[in-house]
Order: C-alpha cells, then structure tokens, then sequence
C-alpha cells in the first residue's frame, strides 16, 4: 500500500472511484480530503503513519461514509494528535461501519463556534473504535445522534489529557453503545468517562453499556455537565477496577437538571451525584466488590 508522506498540519488529496454496484464513491486512498457531497466507502483497510492531521477530512455537509467493515490505522503512537475521521462545522454528516484505532480521536465532528447557526444532523453508527488515545468519538453538532458503536480501551496518550470513550457535546442522543476499558494517560492525573456529555439541552442517553473504568484521578461512567439537562435511561454500568482512593461516580449530573430512571451500576464508589432520580435505579456500590489493579485490564496488554 502506498502511504503519502505528510508534514504536519498538510493533507493529501486521494485518488477516489465510483463504485456503481454500491453506488458509492471509493476511497481508494488516504489522506483523502471530500469535498463535494454523496456517498462514500471503503474497499480495502488503510494505515495512517502522520501523527498530525486527519486520515480522512469530510470538506462538505451531505456526507456519508460507509467503511464497510474495513480497517483504518494510525501507527504514529501515544503521542498522536491525529485523527480518523473528521468534519468541522458541517451538517448531515454519517459515518458508518468503520473500524478506527490508533488515532488520538477515532471519528471526531466538531464545530468552533463561528457559524451563524449550528451544524446539525451527524449520525455515527456501527462503528468499532478501539485503541484511540484520547477519544473513541466525538460529536459536538445539534440534533444528533451517536448508537450501536463499540468503543474499546481509549486512552494511554502521553500528553495527559483527560479521556473519553464517548463524547458530546450540544443536543445529542447517545443510545445502545458498549463502551469498553476506558482508561487514563500515561503520566500524569487525569479523569475518565465512559460517555461525557456537556453543553446539551434534553439529549437522552439511554441503552448503553460501559464496563471497566480506569484512571489516575476521577472515574465516571455517565456525566452530564450540561445547564440544559438531559435523561438518562436503562443504562448498564460495571465498574471492575474500584478504587478506594479516586473519586468514582457511576451517574454524574453537574450543574444540570438531568432525570435518570431505570439505570444499574456496580462497583463505584458512588451511584449519583446530583441527578434527579425517578423509579428503578439500582446502585451496588464498589466495596462490595474485591478491588482489582487496572494492569490487569484488557486496554494495558
């Protein structure tokens, strides 16, 4: 496979071809920056070496792309700012059956605020992120919605930061996701999330499933940090790495009016913090659980 050596900050356009049986344009190539709308895919796995810039850039609203289950790398290390997939301040954006590691973001759309409205309209789904450094996915445009994506053991960079296996930001659901081995940076205190939602205003975050949290400082396995509110629904969270030192929540709702009902969660330290509870929580609290060491999660090997 052909890689185009890249400095940072500069991308590389690549070489794209129609694919009329799945009405598709192929990604034949990457760096690979899009700039008209349609339908886009993969047909074969690619690896990214730069540590700076985006393996593919979506330059334009109404994009779809559909990795078919094919493989995007990046090799450059705990020390990457690179990203796989990226879109700023587009709309209609969808990213679908990739599998993304490597990367100090996996599938990141954002917005910096200089538009005069929003951009809206993301759907990220079926998506397996694993071993991205500081964050699985990132969704920061209203109306949004991020469901049935694996995310497994995100963290470890070397610059450290706090990290996420989800992140929103802005009006976003967030439903039916596994979220795997969070853990921290290498050096250095820092928080993780599971999922972290901030800036919302009645998103619902609800089905999802996070499992074994790992950190130098604070562990949360559901925050809301958002004066909009939001529910939180039948989620499931299992803490294995209890630690009787670090500060430990399983549903955190800070400076918001956030509703959680028929949620469960084992092992943190604690259940709630300042949410608004309806029927049907269920808290087992972490000294009832044998504390383990984080070497021994999966994300460490």
């Amino acid at each position: 496979m052909k890689l185009h050596p890249l400095g940072l900050g500069l991308f590389a356009l690549t070489a794209l071809s129609i694919n009329p049986a799945a009405a598709c344009t192929v990604i034949a190539s990457i760096p690979a920056v899009l700039t008209q709308p349609g339908t886009y895919c993969l047909a074969s796995d690619h690896t990214f070496a730069a540590a700076a810039g985006n393996a593919i850039t979506i330059a334009s609203d109404d994009v779809s792309i559909d990795c078919r289950q094919q493989l995007i790398t990046g090799t450059a290390g705990t020390a990457t700012l690179a990203v796989g997939v990226a879109a700023m301040n587009r709309s209609n954006i969808t990213v679908r059956n990739c599998k993304i590691g490597g990367f100090h973001s996996g599938i990141r759309v954002n917005e910096d605020g200089t538009l005069p409205r929003r951009p809206s309209g993301t759907v990220v789904e079926s998506n397996q992120l694993i071993r991205n450094t500081q964050l699985g996915i990132l969704v920061a445009t209203n109306g949004s919605i991020v469901r049935d994506n694996l995310v497994f053991a995100t963290g470890g960079n070397t610059l450290g930061l706090s990290t996420a296996g989800i992140r929103v930001r802005g009006s976003v659901d967030v439903a039916r996701n596994d979220v795997q081995s969070p853990f921290g940076p290498a050096s250095g205190p820092a928080d993780t999330f599971g999922i972290f939602a901030t800036h919302g205003n009645g998103g619902v975050i609800e089905n999802n499933r996070v499992r074994s949290i790992a950190s130098s400082r604070a562990q949360y396995g559901i925050a809301v940090f958002a004066p909009g509110g939001a529910i939180l629904r039948n989620n499931t969270l299992h803490n294995r790495y209890y630690s009787a030192t670090n500060y430990e929540v399983a549903y955190a709702c800070i400076g918001s009016r956030t509703v959680i009902e028929g949620n469960t969660s084992y092992g943190f330290a604690n259940g709630q913090v300042n949410c608004e509870q309806l029927a049907g929580n269920t808290f087992i609290l972490g000294d009832t659980f044998t504390p383990e060491s984080a070497n021994d999660q999966g994300a460490s090997k």
